[in-house]
């Protein structure tokens, strides 16, 4: 999934659920701001990657996690989301909350991906929705597409 729609997806699902649950959690509610924590979230996991959006900002920080770690890998597994969920307990974080919804969006949409990802890194294997929705970038973007509008009618 391309760097645009795992921001788009991610940021239509926070509205989404920010407009049904931002009340009874500890969910930011939909803003601006918080959009743009969603959308940081959603890019992160792709740090490990040198020609992603976020690692052609900073290739001295993407070049070496993608040689050490490999893309998929570390930056997208099980172990990193419970150290992002393990800082906004300790924390209490509205916006690290944000942030870890982003960064969940992205893992959802890489496993609706035929590569999948390694969920359970470092010990292998990889996961896969069982209908794989981006299968191709006509898929990805109508994807994309559907989920927006369903953001727009539901969240307005």
């Amino acid at each position: 999934m391309n760097g645009v729609n795992h921001v788009v997806t991610s940021v239509s699902g926070y509205a989404i659920a920010a407009h049904y649950f931002s009340a009874s959690t500890p969910l930011p509610e939909f803003s601006i701001p918080s959009a743009i924590i969603v959308a940081i979230g959603a890019l992160f996991p792709d740090l490990d990657h040198h020609q992603s959006r976020l690692g052609r900002l900073v290739p001295f920080i993407s070049m070496p996690l993608q040689a050490i770690l490999g893309h998929r890998g570390a930056f997208h597994s099980l172990l990193a989301l419970g150290l992002i969920f393990w800082f906004c307990r300790d924390w209490h974080s509205p916006t690290l909350l944000a942030f870890g919804f982003g960064f969940i969006g992205h893992l959802v949409g890489d496993m609706a991906t035929k590569s999948g990802l390694s969920l359970f890194w470092p010990l292998g294997g990889r996961v896969r929705l069982p209908v794989l929705v981006a299968r191709n970038q006509f898929f990805e973007w109508l994807t994309t597409g559907c989920v927006f509008i369903g953001a727009i009618l539901i969240a307005t």
